[in-house]
């Protein structure tokens, strides 16, 4: 049994996407609108 998980993050200056690897190889994890990547966008309260 896997007590990790193996993950990489791309934080583009456009958009960012997350990846997850397993024994059968490598997938993009899609966002909760279906796509493989999200607009890379910061919001900070003043």
């Amino acid at each position: 049994m896997r007590e990790t998980i193996d993950f990489g993050i791309d934080l583009g200056t456009t958009n960012s996407a997350v990846a997850v690897a397993d024994s059968g190889g490598s997938r993009i994890s899609k966002n909760n609108d279906g796509w493989d990547s999200t607009p890379s966008a910061v919001w900070m309260p003043r």
